[in-house]
């Protein structure tokens, strides 16, 4: 177990276990999934930074809620999951400035749809929009596997 300390939080992280179940987890095929998967590394090295110091792999969220608003997939709160436990709370989320203001909320009460045995806690990052001008080649290139290109698949004339 490693031992973090972040904004008043002190963790006590199975990093290993973390990055084996980041290892195994399959990532959703909806397109802003896909983009946030392709985009976020590059766009946001700190919270990368940050997030690999659990043994998070940051393109592949547990959950992610987006939405398209000004030009932007803007996602209300990105989330992940890590293997350990919260030894002390801080008073307020973990704020971290990546090129955007983003705030971490830490939870052990709350988890996203894992396959997680043992102890374990939530981190949702909040303030994550990425420009989608270039979101445009994901919906002209579907993931082979999403519903998109098997109902396309499915009509295509033989």
């Amino acid at each position: 177990m490693t031992r973090i300390e972040k904004s008043g939080y002190v963790f006590s992280v199975d990093v290993e276990k973390t990055q084996e179940y980041y290892k195994n987890i399959s990532l959703c095929e909806c397109d802003y999934c896909q983009y946030l998967h392709q985009h976020i590394r590059e766009r946001f090295p700190k919270l990368t930074a940050f997030l690999s110091e659990f043994g998070v792999d940051i393109t592949k969220p547990d959950e992610a809620s987006p939405i398209e608003l000004d030009g932007e997939y803007q996602y209300t709160f990105v989330g992940y999951t890590v293997c350990g436990e919260i030894l002390k709370s801080g008073e307020y989320e973990i704020d971290l400035c990546d090129g955007l203001f983003l705030s971490i909320s830490v939870d052990d009460k709350f988890s996203f749809p894992n396959q997680q045995n043992g102890k374990y806690f939530s981190l949702s990052v909040f303030g994550i929009a990425l420009p989608n001008e270039s979101a445009k080649s994901i919906s002209e290139k579907p993931h082979p596997n999403s519903l998109r290109s098997k109902v396309k698949n499915l009509f295509k004339k033989h």
